[in-house]
């Protein structure tokens, strides 16, 4: 068996439904592909006695908690039998032509352990499916991955359906961080690129993935804590892991981190910390050379009597502007 898809599923019982039927129509295809959902304790008993029946291709796990995407995608990437990983969410779709082409790039490729094809973000109703339209298809920027700011900058982003994982490859990092409930996508991608992995994008592949967007019960979406600790861990990660290696990946990694404390969201305590010693360890040369301008007060007041001021400068402001004395950004 070569290619194992991995569905994670959460309460939406309706568009995972409307994927399987889709790749119900693979079955005539004789793909061999082997399909796996892995439910987060969120199916009921007559659910599951249905898509038993309907699906019987299917290979089920039922977890008896909601522990989160990065847990249940490991738990599926241990029972897959594939050379080949597709992970993919529950809203979302996929391709036939998608998978057939990357395996291919793979097998023709062996150095290559992840490959990256088109993307169409989009909202379709559980009535009407998608249609591929070529001026929404999207790449990440890249066409191979020599530095770590390549996968954090917003223009290297790649929705994780979009990709085929070799499976050794992801094996030897030990798959996804489960302490990671948001952003583990680009963890994975870090931890890969860490321990050598070859990325590489093909622009002549089949179109490939339909990322559904603007979901009310996006994880990401209803919480900015959450999403902003996430970016947070991954600039750490790559300061710890000394994988800063271009003039890039400094400016990326550090304006990352001051652009997220300077908000004032409440973040967890020892995360919060670490990111804070990370620019206070900054020598005045890297502060000059990689940090926003503004952030040469730092050097006098620290960065965290400089945060607490720019919060306390944005309350008043808004206060003003609510009141009818607006203040211009300038």
């Amino acid at each position: 068996m070569e290619v194992s898809i991995i569905i994670i599923h959460y309460k939406r019982i309706q568009k995972l439904y409307q994927q399987l039927n889709e790749y119900n129509n693979w079955q005539n295809l004789n793909s061999g592909y082997e399909f796996i959902v892995v439910d987060n304790n969120s199916l009921i008993t007559t659910q599951k006695d249905k898509i038993i029946k309907d699906f019987p291709w299917l290979k089920l796990i039922f977890l008896n908690s909601n522990n989160g995407p990065s847990e249940a995608r490991n738990i599926g990437l241990k029972k897959s039998l594939g050379t080949f990983i597709q992970f993919i969410d529950d809203d979302d779709l996929i391709t036939y032509e998608k998978i057939k082409a990357q395996e291919q790039f793979l097998i023709n490729n062996p150095k290559v352990d992840v490959v990256i094809g088109k993307t169409q973000k989009g909202t379709w109703t559980e009535n009407e499916l998608p249609k591929e339209d070529v001026s929404k298809i999207t790449f990440p920027d890249f066409d191979e991955i020599n530095y770590c700011s390549q996968l954090l900058k917003t223009n290297g982003f790649f929705q994780i359906g979009s990709a085929l994982f070799r499976k050794d490859s992801l094996i030897a990092v030990n798959g996804f961080d489960e302490d990671r409930w948001l952003i583990e996508d680009v963890n994975l991608y870090l931890k890969l690129f860490k321990n050598k992995a070859r990325f590489k994008v093909d622009k002549n592949s089949p179109f490939g993935l339909f990322w559904r967007s603007n979901e009310v019960d996006s994880l990401s979406k209803n919480n900015q804590v959450l999403f902003l600790e996430g970016c947070l861990l991954n600039y750490i990660f790559c300061v710890e892991k000394s994988m800063l290696k271009s003039p890039e990946d400094h400016i990326v990694i550090y304006s990352g981190i001051y652009n997220i404390l300077k908000q004032g969201v409440s973040l967890h305590k020892k995360i919060n910390d670490s990111a804070l010693a990370i620019l206070n360890q900054l020598s005045p040369t890297k502060r000059l050379k990689y940090l926003p301008r503004e952030a040469l007060l730092g050097f006098f007041l620290g960065f965290s009597n400089l945060f607490k001021l720019a919060y306390t400068y944005r309350q008043i402001k808004n206060a003003l502007n609510k009141g009818g004395y607006p203040i211009s950004n300038t």
